[in-house]
Formats: structure tokens, C-alpha cells, sequence
């Protein structure tokens, strides 16, 4: 199993149940650097100090989706092309894995999100960016 502790991870949800619950599970994974915003304003503004190399986010949040967070984030962070982004979202819907995957999105999480599933796609990103050089 890959070690985790070497991950910088952003948690973006306007939820702070699902952030702290996802919080509790990036604990139990051993990730030991990552910050929980619940507003896309918080997390663009953390950018400035904050360099995350995945980067958990909601879809649908009332300020503006996932989707335009990220196009923003990569224009006016730039630091932020080098993260995994994986999209978290209680939707299946193949128009919205088809827009993520144009994104260049590294994966997605079903809400709720089960442990076995957030440690699989934080195994493929953790091997992903350690072949890539940028972890």
C-alpha cells in the first residue's frame, strides 16, 4: 500500500460534515498535511500559500461548481497544474464524468464517499504523481 504521508492535500466541500468526515479518513490513511476549506473564496485565497498536490473538491456548491474552481485556480495558481484533482459529487451522470475527464481530472468520488474507494484513488494519484516526478 502506498504511504500517504508525503501527500499535501486540499479538501474542498461547502459541507463541513462530508469535510470532517473525510478528514477522519485522511488521518486514518496517514496523510498528515491538509487543509479543509468549505467556500471556493477560502480555497483560491489559500492558493496563494498553499501548494497541494491533490485536491478533493465538490462539484456542486452554492458559490460556483468544482468545474470553474479549478479553471480559475490553474489560471491564477498556476502551481495548481501539477495537483491531482479529484472531483467528489453525488452525481453519476456520464455528461458530468465526460466534462471531468475533459478537465484532466485524476478521478472521482462518489458521495457518500466510502474509505476503500477514497484509498484506492489516493493509491492511483500517489503512484501517478510519484512516476511523474511531482511528488
Amino acid at each position: 500500500m502506498a504511504k500517504f504521508s508525503d501527500l499535501k492535500v486540499m479538501v474542498l466541500d461547502d459541507e463541513p460534515f462530508i469535510t470532517s468526515i473525510l478528514f477522519d479518513m485522511l488521518d486514518d490513511l496517514g496523510v498528515q498535511t491538509k487543509e479543509k476549506y468549505h467556500s471556493v473564496e477560502e480555497a483560491n485565497t489559500s492558493l496563494e500559500n498553499f501548494a497541494p498536490n491533490v485536491v478533493l473538491s465538490d462539484i456542486d456548491m452554492p458559490d460556483t461548481d468544482g468545474f470553474q474552481f479549478i479553471k480559475k485556480a490553474r489560471v491564477e495558481h498556476p502551481h495548481i497544474n501539477q495537483a491531482a484533482i479529484v472531483f467528489l459529487t453525488g452525481h453519476s451522470d456520464p455528461a458530468f464524468i465526460k466534462k471531468a475527464k475533459a478537465l484532466g481530472v485524476a478521478g472521482y468520488l462518489l458521495k457518500p464517499v466510502k474509505y476503500d474507494r477514497l484509498r484506492a484513488n489516493l493509491t492511483r494519484v500517489h503512484n501517478a504523481l510519484t512516476a511523474s516526478g511531482r511528488l
